[in-house]
């Protein structure tokens, strides 16, 4: 399948591996030497793994004989209610929009795909076990990521009590719903720090207490909307954002 450009795979409740089979028909052949890279689902550039309750592993591709090439122009990526998945390959090099939701070992999963992805622009995190923050590698260990536009955090339950925010200098719209253990949201110091930030939702996070940029001295984000709703225990707002 080396022309399929977008791949749907919901409710196949049988599989419990994606393998080699999964890339041996999707391979674009451009000659028969060593010398090109062999490219692996050449054209796919949208992916949905939905409702796979068996899904255990999906692994990397592997050639012996030649460099290839995985997932060259994939630039959408959904994977939902995998509960079982827990081995993925973390090959990603074009990947843009990123939803990643209901996943039983999803810390580690999550950690481990976008260790090497630095195109993301727009990250949804709903409902993932063993999620306690965001994985350091997402923001500190690839500085590409700072262009990320839109980051969405919801029903992390297990969220620690404070999540830091670093170098997301381009992040224009930040949702946080439901995240029942987080007390606060925090920007370090420092001019790089969402100074693009356009639109803030906070909902539903009944410890939240605080929202603190750490330094006066830094210019207010631009925002255009404040929405902020059933977060009993808020105390205080940052002065910079009134």
């Amino acid at each position: 399948m080396p022309f399929l450009r977008s791949l749907h795979l919901e409710g196949l409740d049988g599989i419990t591996s994606i393998g080699p089979s999964f890339y041996s028909g999707s391979a674009m052949h451009g000659d028969s030497s060593n010398q090109r890279p062999l490219k692996l689902c050449p054209a796919l550039e949208h992916l949905i793994l939905k409702n796979m309750s068996s899904l255990s592993e999906w692994t990397k591709a592997v050639v012996h004989d030649r460099k290839m090439v995985v997932f060259p122009v994939l630039e959408t990526m959904e994977i939902d209610n995998c509960p079982q998945l827990d081995i993925v390959p973390n090959h990603f090099p074009r990947l843009k929009k990123l939803d990643f939701m209901r996943i039983g070992h999803g810390s580690t999963v999550l950690a481990y795909m976008c260790n090497r992805v630095s195109t993301l622009i727009s990250l949804l995190i709903e409902n993932v076990n063993e999620l306690t923050e965001l994985p350091d590698v997402l923001f500190e260990n690839n500085s590409n990521l700072a262009d990320l536009v839109q980051l969405h955090i919801y029903d992390s339950n297990n969220a620690t009590q404070s999540q830091h925010l670093v170098g997301l200098r381009s992040l224009e719209k930040l949702v946080v719903g439901s995240c029942t253990s987080l007390k606060s949201i925090s920007i370090p110091k420092g001019h790089q720090y969402l100074n693009a930030l356009r639109e803030l939702r906070i909902c539903w996070c009944k410890s939240n207490s605080t929202s603190s940029p750490s330094s006066a001295t830094c210019p207010p984000p631009p925002l255009e909307v404040l929405q902020v709703w059933q977060c009993r225990n808020l105390i205080s707002f940052p002065s910079d954002l009134t």
